[in-house]
């Protein structure tokens, strides 16, 4: 017999049909809205420059490049994603006080399709992959539809400000060479949605914990403003449900650190070797750009709903811009940059504004058709703004009369799509390209060789970005003494001094901590001899005048508008044996009086060596070792000549440095950072010497330095093996209670 099928009640069958409509018009809407969203996005970043096979320029953005490529080229195929970077600051350990990963995956990316282009499609992943995130958020947070999609299209006016381009986040911030920060913003926002639909349900732990680990391999900022915004969802009234929340961060948060250890051990053991930059910004941009406003009101009202029906999702979201706020103000105390603290104030905003509006029209009907009209909207103001509104003189001026003539035109009333054009068309796209590559090609050298510095000049911007020459390791192979990361290393104060002795321009990030002095090329001089640097590359007539003038230096090549001088008095070589016996100074406090040693003309022949407690060798090493200093006694340093004549022939490479001596038990100087990751074969100790270099005494004639890992390294390492392995076996293992620990 056939079997009878029970049908469903009328109405209900109606009441399905009507949500599967609404289903669909809902899928169709928010597709056709990411349409227009990533539509507007392609046609400022255009094809033709972000898949043209050229090395990327503009801002600090060009920068970036050399490390991507020695990651690809140098590091990883020794296995490493952190190592020794030759080229800037007299070395640096790279990556280490910098973020790995949106590094790796431009490395990785780069196996399978020209690393120039992979370089820029990861630089812009974080602008596109916001407006999903956002949506992704809002979806997981249980937001009704329009939220998440009105989300996806308010990330707009925060990607297109353009009244900051330092503070994080944004287009011009990213163009800039925020692209890290960027990057995490975004994954920050896809945490936020995972944590909150995982600690609702008790579920996810462990993806809450890989992705918080991302975050913090991406940008250190976002992860301590996720971190701290997320403790309010361990709230509940329910006590019962409370412990359960805190037991559910307590879990997975330390997890996340543990899966990071690699990383963030070393960092947090090893920050007395960086260079903190706790100077608070000063903001001279809008607070709260003309592009924002007309979304506020819907930001104001959403926090109005939020008080009225006390949704807890709407807590969570204000309760991020307070902590964006007090990070702001304390990040001086903290060491840290305040104004990158901003932008999650301006993101969280526009978020709230989507839920605003979202409540605003929650009356009307027909709502599936709304966020088509309001993308449409958005993406006009975005596109119009800056004619609508004009800021000159801190004096706001409206043009409404404007409206038609923009609707014709559509004209992009800003700056954004003219940098997009000049950073991604490349180096190769420049009007000076040929005299910055000929420049480059005839300092061509590697690792070995000597030195070459630059002027600071804002007129090397016509090569591709005012920092153009800090890739000279990456056109010439040739290290010199600037660069990006500047507070990853203890040399780039003395670096950055350097500069201002031999630039009519300086930049002196280190101002109100480490000053710098005015154009004195002889004592500039002094100071590249130190440093070991051959070639000088000039741009302005002042320096130029002052070269010509100078005996020690000669005119090596020239095509205008650069020339290279060459320093015929350099020794040319990292390891030399100084004229005057080291000091030892026992103190933690040597960055201040090496410092000011190091701006003293008359005490740069006489080195002082640094430790915290002198032993029984040190004792018989150094003839003068003087505890506890004070500023006043480099007034007194004793000069004892060594009057030793030694031949020292060396071999240099990114990570070894091997020499020969015929001055063994001699105090050798190697002019190349100090950091606790080099480790002598041939001589006792490595010590911290003045500047910030390397001081060996040899045992033997052949000594050899080699970069590696340390105890502190393999406690992290192991850290984070522990926690791939706890993941994987909860995911792979049978053990029931394993899993049930995990929420899994």
């Amino acid at each position: 017999m056939k079997k009878k099928t029970k049908r469903k009640p009328k109405g209900v069958e109606l009441q399905m049909g009507k949500r599967t409509l609404n289903l669909t018009l809902e899928l169709a809407v928010n597709i056709i809205a990411f349409i227009v969203i990533y539509g507007f996005l392609v046609s400022v970043f255009t094809p033709d420059v972000m898949l043209a096979k050229t090395i990327t320029a503009g801002g600090d953005t060009a920068s970036h490049y050399y490390p991507a490529k020695f990651l690809k080229e140098e590091l990883i195929p020794k296995g490493h994603v952190i190592g020794w970077l030759p080229g800037w600051y007299g070395g640096m350990p790279l990556f280490q006080f910098y973020f790995t990963l949106p590094f790796v995956m431009i490395a990785l990316l780069g196996y399978i399709i020209p690393l120039q282009i992979s370089f820029k499609l990861v630089t812009v992943l974080g602008i596109f992959s916001l407006p999903l995130t956002v949506f992704a958020s809002l979806k997981l947070m249980r937001f009704k539809f329009p939220t998440p999609v009105f989300g996806a299209i308010f990330t707009l006016p925060f990607l297109f400000q353009e009244s900051h381009s330092m503070w994080g986040g944004n287009i011009p911030s990213t163009l800039a060479g925020e692209f890290s920060y960027s990057i995490s913003l975004s994954l920050t926002m896809l945490f936020f949605g995972v944590l909150y639909y995982g600690i609702q349900r008790n579920k996810h732990m462990l993806a809450n914990a890989f992705i918080l680990a991302l975050v913090a391999l991406t940008h250190v900022y976002t992860v301590l403003w996720a971190v701290l915004s997320s403790l309010i969802l361990s709230y509940d009234r329910n006590p019962k449900r409370l412990l359960e929340r805190v037991k559910y961060m307590g879990k997975s948060f330390p997890l996340a650190f543990m899966l990071t250890g690699f990383w963030i051990i070393p960092l947090i053991l090893r920050l007395k070797y960086t260079t903190s930059y706790d100077i608070p910004w000063n903001i001279t941009e809008e607070v709260l750009p003309p592009i924002l406003w007309p979304f506020l009101f819907f930001s104001g009202f959403g926090l109005f709903m939020c008080a009225y029906r006390r949704d807890s999702r709407v807590v969570f979201l204000t309760y991020s811009i307070v902590t964006s706020l007090v990070f702001f103000v304390l990040a001086p105390k903290i060491g840290v940059v305040d104004i990158r603290f901003l932008p999650f104030t301006y993101l969280t905003l526009m978020v709230l504004a989507a839920y605003g509006l979202s409540q605003f029209i929650r009356p009307l009907k027909g709502k599936w058709i709304l966020p088509l009209i309001v993308v449409l909207l958005t993406v006009f103001w975005v596109n119009s703004n800056k004619v609508l509104i004009t800021s000159q003189d801190d004096k706001i001026e409206f043009h409404p009369g404007k409206f038609m003539e923009q609707m014709k035109t559509w004209k992009y009333g800003g700056y954004t799509p003219y940098w997009v054009e000049w950073n991604y068309e490349g180096f190769e796209k420049k009007s000076i390209w040929k005299q910055f590559k000929s420049t480059n090609d005839f300092m061509g050298g590697d690792v070995s060789s000597p030195r070459a510095k630059f002027e600071h000049n804002d007129k090397h911007n016509a090569a591709g970005t005012v920092r153009a020459f800090e890739s000279i390791p990456l056109f010439a192979g040739r290290s010199i003494l600037e660069g990006l990361y500047m507070q990853s290393i203890i040399t780039s104060p003395f670096t950055f001094y350097i500069q201002s002795e031999v630039s009519e321009q300086q930049s002196c990030p280190f101002w109100a901590v480490y000053p710098c002095t005015s154009f004195n090329l002889e004592d500039g001089t002094e100071h590249l001899k130190m440093f070991n640097t051959q070639y000088l590359v000039a741009r302005s007539e002042k320096l130029k005048e002052a070269l010509v003038l100078h005996p020690e230096w000669r005119m090596a090549f020239r095509d205008e508008p650069f020339e290279v001088w060459e320093l015929t008095t350099n020794p040319n070589q990292y390891v030399t044996v100084p004229e005057y016996m080291p000091v030892l100074y026992e103190t933690g406090d040597w960055k201040n009086i090496s410092y000011q040693w190091f701006r003293n003309m008359d005490l740069i022949d006489s080195p002082i060596a640094f430790k915290k407690s002198a032993d029984t060798d040190d004792m018989r090493l150094f003839q003068d070792v003087i505890r506890d200093p004070s500023m006043a006694d480099l007034d007194s340093l004793p000069k004892t000549p060594l009057n030793r004549e030694c031949n020292v022939r060396e071999i240099v490479q990114s990570d070894v440095i091997e020499f020969t001596t015929d001055c063994v038990g001699a105090p050798h100087i190697i002019s190349i950072s100090y950091y606790p990751s080099w480790k002598p074969e041939g001589a006792d100790e490595i010590y911290l010497v003045s500047p910030s270099f390397m001081l060996v005494y040899p045992t033997q004639k052949h000594v050899r330095i080699v970069y590696g890992k340390t105890p502190v390294d393999w406690i992290g390492i192991l850290l984070t093996l522990s926690a791939v392995s706890v993941i994987a076996y909860a995911h792979l293992g049978k053990n029931r209670e394993l899993k049930r620990f995990f929420a899994l």
